[in-house]
């Protein structure tokens, strides 16, 4: 539906902003962000936003303009998600605690008020603020900061309070993740718990929500498979595991858009790990460049440049360092495109290229 409107939103945000209407303004801006960041249009995206911040924040304290208070808050959520894909960590966390403040500030009556009295403007300032707690937790989980596990649970509760059961299991889905994957606080078992809940809190109309849980519970099958190889288990269960993984990843791929860029290219990255594993490269090169064409298709040169490094990492295994190497300096190219915050990929990218060059001379 937002593809067939494209024109009209563009069209309805230019004379909303004309006649300053900037509830109007947001409306649009709210649909062209969803398809432009679901198909992919990155770039796009980021342009829009910077042509329409000057009207939303004063300059001079980064705050709202007077009378544009609202709106502001959503500008900023903008910029920081374009600050967090830009792996620009320190701009991305002060934005998002000045909104965090302003969020609380501005939803201070509404917490203290009992759940059964609260007015509908109410539950949605508690929503926001659950929000921005949420959007807070990611950026700090993206640094594998455990500092993010009280924002979620805060978060969390207040989804629980006001009964937003979709936030809740998309929030579920996070703490799964964040479980899985931080090392200060990695516990499966709880990962595992919390994906599930995020599954059982899902209508089955959800289908994005579901395959990326059934994302996350693939990644976890994987790990296991890796903490099970490394205590020594018998081949049987390794095999289970991986069948697990593989299992819950296709389930993931079969419910995602053609068009769903984001998600597809990490999937596809995650089954060409699991090929790997096992030494099927045709397999695994065939998805890890499905994932990269998709995230080159969003603009996403990161997460181009850690597929390129996971091929040439196959390559090197399979005794084919010449093609190793390729891949391996087109990986260090991309990590020197996205700057600071690719540095350790960089720096890992350099040692295996060192190592290919030995390997090949």
């Amino acid at each position: 539906m937002l593809r067939a409107e494209e024109a009209n939103l563009l069209h309805a945000l230019a004379l909303a902003r004309a006649a300053q209407h900037w509830d109007d303004a947001i409306g649009c801006l709210q649909g062209l962000r969803a398809l432009y960041q679901r198909t992919g249009r990155d770039g796009e995206w980021a342009r829009l936003v910077e042509q329409v911040t000057p009207e939303f924040i004063d300059p001079a304290t980064g705050g709202p303009l007077p009378g544009r208070e609202d709106q502001w808050s959503i500008i900023t959520q903008y910029r920081v998600q374009l600050a967090t894909d830009a792996r620009d960590w320190p701009a991305a966390t002060r934005l998002q605690h000045t909104r965090l403040t302003w969020n609380r500030n501005q939803a201070a009556t509404a917490l203290a008020t009992p759940g059964d009295q609260l007015t509908p403007l109410q539950r949605n300032q508690i929503r926001t603020l659950a929000i921005t707690l949420d959007q807070l937790a990611d950026i700090l989980s993206f640094q594998d900061d455990p500092g993010c596990l009280p924002f979620y649970e805060e978060a969390l509760s207040l989804y629980q309070r006001i009964s937003a059961r979709t936030d809740e299991a998309g929030l579920a889905l996070t703490l799964g993740n964040a479980y899985l994957t931080i090392p200060g606080v990695r516990d499966l078992d709880r990962a595992e718990h919390w994906y599930q809940h995020s599954l059982t809190h899902r209508d089955d109309r959800h289908t994005l929500g579901r395959a990326k849980t059934l994302w996350g519970l693939g990644t976890l099958a994987y790990v296991r498979f890796g903490e099970a190889r490394d205590a020594g288990e018998p081949q049987p269960v390794l095999l289970a595991h991986l069948n697990t993984a593989l299992d819950r990843l296709q389930q993931a791929l079969a419910l995602l858009p053609a068009d769903d860029a984001e998600d597809l290219a990490g999937v596809h990255n995650q089954l060409g790990v699991i090929y790997s594993e096992v030494g099927d490269t045709r397999q695994a090169l065939r998805h890890y460049q499905q994932s990269i064409a998709h995230e080159e298709a969003r603009g996403n040169t990161y997460g181009a440049g850690q597929t390129r490094h996971n091929i040439a990492i196959l390559l090197k295994e399979a005794g084919r360092s010449g093609d190793a190497l390729l891949y391996a300096r087109a990986a260090l190219h991309d990590y020197e495109q996205v700057g600071p915050g690719a540095a350790q990929d960089a720096t890992d990218a350099r040692d295996l290229i060192t190592r290919l060059e030995h390997d090949s001379a």
